[in-house]
């Protein structure tokens, strides 16, 4: 029922561009989209895969954890498969868990990917208030401006609650399991090794920074990544421009009104973008081309997924 929900008011958001926007003319831009942007554009946001892969290793190894490269950039792009073409984005957070295969080290790898999303949202979330404060005008439609800032305040303060709170909470919970059986008591157990598996990060600030760090140029290529599709389509917004808008845009991805923002990214891509002077029909074909170029890019995970060998070697897990 609530996936239904979820996929109707995706649907409905999706179908808003379309009943306003000339559609011939979307058709007639992606007809025209110039190759080589595109192909450029993809090449690019391949390359995030195994920078995030390069991420995601440097946090396991703190905890012990060290599968190889390799092994981690094939989870990564299997969950990056799974994340787009299964209706949540945790699916796929779910999906690395189970592929990386760290016998006796679940809580510990779950511990890691929460860290990663947490970094990723660190830098979204900063490059989201400046886009807020440099250009509202984008953004100060049918109220959204205040609802973005809403966003953006309510996932900086959960970031602070997890880090601030994680320990103690996961102390808590250990207590109440207190190794008693029943679903409720296995479950805190479960969410109490996560938490505490957290406050190994605290202690390594260097690792945490270093991470940062990589988050950067991981957003540097989603703007270049939607600044190749506008100009691919004749769009001459500044890649200035389209690096204060693209953060939002990814921000309202990450709602859970539309299984993995389905319309509702294309909608606040339509939206900001021609608050900035992009034609609606251009922004509209840019939206639907960012949505394929990124399952293009997922597909490979589908692909390596199917040629795992079933009994694949556990990562070698130290401690």
């Amino acid at each position: 029922m609530t996936r239904g929900l979820k996929l109707a008011a995706g649907l409905a958001l999706l179908l808003v561009p379309f009943a306003i926007i000339d559609w011939a003319a979307t058709l007639a831009a992606l007809a025209g989209a110039a190759p080589l942007p595109l192909v450029v554009a993809l090449l690019a946001l391949s390359a995030n895969i195994p920078l995030s892969a390069v991420k995601w290793t440097l946090l396991l190894h703190v905890q012990g954890i060290r599968p190889g490269f390799l092994a981690a950039l094939q989870a990564y792009w299997i969950g990056s498969f799974f994340s787009n073409y299964l209706p949540s984005n945790v699916s796929g957070d779910v999906v690395r868990l189970v592929v990386l295969r760290a016998e006796g080290k679940r809580a510990e790898v779950a511990s890691s990917i929460l860290v990663e999303r947490l970094i990723g949202l660190v830098v979204l979330v900063a490059l989201a208030v400046l886009a807020l404060t440099l250009r509202p005008a984008y953004f100060d439609r049918f109220g959204l401006l205040e609802l973005l800032w809403l966003l953006v305040l309510g996932l900086a303060g959960a970031m602070a609650l997890v880090l601030v709170a994680g320990e103690p909470l996961g102390r808590w919970l250990q207590r109440r399991a207190g190794g008693r059986n029943g679903f409720a008591c296995r479950l805190m157990a479960i969410v109490a090794r996560v938490a505490l598996a957290l406050a190994v990060y605290r202690r390594r600030p260097m690792v945490l920074l270093g991470a940062l760090a990589l988050s950067l140029p991981f957003y540097g290529i989603l703007i270049l990544f939607q600044y190749l599709i506008l100009g691919a389509l004749g769009a001459s917004l500044p890649l200035a421009e389209v690096a204060l808008i693209a953060p939002l845009v990814q921000l309202v991805g990450l709602l859970p009104l539309a299984p993995n923002g389905l319309g509702l990214v294309e909608g606040a891509f339509v939206l900001f973008f021609v608050q900035a002077g992009v034609a609606p029909e251009i922004a509209l074909a840019a939206a639907l081309l960012r949505r394929i170029l990124s399952f293009a890019v997922s597909l490979v995970g589908g692909l390596i997924w199917l040629q795992r060998a079933p009994a694949a070697r556990p990562a070698r897990a130290e401690g």
